[in-house]
């Protein structure tokens, strides 16, 4: 792929996600609850957002085309990816959350059909704006979003991969900090349009 092919790529799979939160569009009435249901088929209920799945589904989608890997239905892509993020998940977590109280009572209040599900789908929304505004401003911050919260990375192996690019590399404390700070930032955004819960689960 040249780089005009790339740019048209990444202008497509944003298009595909603006389509899919905007509350107009049949693309939001098909993709959200989708990847609802796969959280709730692989027991993730209270563990994880359907933002979280599709905002990292997109990021893989950008790192996919920077490696020159040809997506030919962005949608479908998305889908699929999402669908693997949350086994993926799945797996990882299956050993390391029990069952608890409030667990089961978060579990049962955001049901299908529950009334909170429309806030959900609105407050998605509002994140994915959040983001998008984050990474314009403070690409690094948003970078740092996606390894630690996005991709679950280990503060050591974020250290390896500022190393394999060549950059310098921060101390563990001085990530920790540039994490509160990104989160911090996120939530301020996410809030000042409008969000009315924590975005994402950190």
């Amino acid at each position: 792929m040249n780089d005009s092919e790339k740019d048209c790529q990444r202008r497509a799979i944003e298009e595909v996600m603006n389509q899919i939160l905007d509350a107009d569009s049949p693309h939001a009435y098909s993709m959200i609850p989708t990847v609802r249901r796969y959280i709730y088929r692989f027991n993730l209920k209270s563990r994880v957002e359907p933002a979280e799945i599709l905002i990292e589904a997109y990021l893989r989608a950008l790192r996919a085309t920077n490696e020159e890997i040809k997506i030919e239905n962005p949608k479908a892509w998305l889908r699929s990816t999402a669908y693997n993020i949350v086994r993926e998940r799945s797996r990882k977590e299956k050993k390391e959350f029990p069952t608890d109280p409030q667990a089961l009572v978060l579990d049962s209040a955001c049901e299908p059909g529950n009334h909170c599900e429309a806030n959900c789908d609105r407050n998605l929304a509002i994140l994915w704006q959040a983001f998008k505004q984050l990474r314009a401003a403070e690409p690094e911050i948003a970078e740092l979003i996606d390894l630690q919260i996005l991709q679950q990375m280990s503060w050591s192996e974020i250290q390896q991969h500022f190393r394999n690019q060549g950059r310098k590399t921060p101390t563990i404390e001085a990530l920790r900090q540039r994490a509160s700070r990104a989160k911090k930032k996120l939530r301020q955004l996410f809030h000042k349009l409008g969000g009315e819960y924590e975005p994402l689960r950190f």
